[in-house]
């Protein structure tokens, strides 16, 4: 990594986790206070900053955990799975952790999150058609074979 890169990346990685840390108190005061949506909606902006953050400065396995974080609690997913992808969040980001390393916990904590999901599955009654089904009139039409008219003047 060039050393222009480096710098840009310590500068503002305080600012990453400044931005981890707010996320981190809105999420543990929804469990204590009565307005948990506007504090769930502030928090989801925030990563959603995060996120673009993340992708500006080449740091994509960060931007996909918080894209995957932001889906999770979009979804109403549970705040004690969220709190411990943040933590994987900050240790990725702590100062001398290899590249490598981090990326891979940040991959760990998204598949994590992913088979963490506490929302029931929607399932459907019926198996999925893979094509809309056409009405029989429609498929007759369809076969028939069509009638060449030919005027001669």
């Amino acid at each position: 990594m060039s050393a222009d890169r480096e710098a840009l990346l310590e500068r503002f990685r305080a600012g990453l986790l400044a931005r981890i840390e707010r996320i981190d108190s809105l999420l543990e005061q929804t469990g204590e206070n009565g307005s948990v949506d506007a504090l769930r909606k502030e928090a989801l902006g925030e990563l959603h900053t995060l996120k673009g953050e993340g992708r500006m400065l080449g740091l994509g396995s960060l931007s996909d955990v918080a894209h995957s974080l932001e889906s999770f609690l979009g979804q109403d997913g549970s705040t004690t799975s969220a709190l411990r992808t943040l933590d994987a969040m900050r240790k990725a980001l702590a100062p001398g952790v290899a590249r490598e390393i981090a990326d891979a916990v940040l991959e760990a904590a998204r598949l994590e999150l992913g088979s963490s999901r506490s929302l029931p599955r929607a399932r459907s009654k019926r198996p999925r058609r893979l094509h809309t089904p056409r009405s029989k009139r429609a498929l007759r039409r369809k076969r028939r074979p069509k009638r060449i008219v030919v005027t001669c003047r």
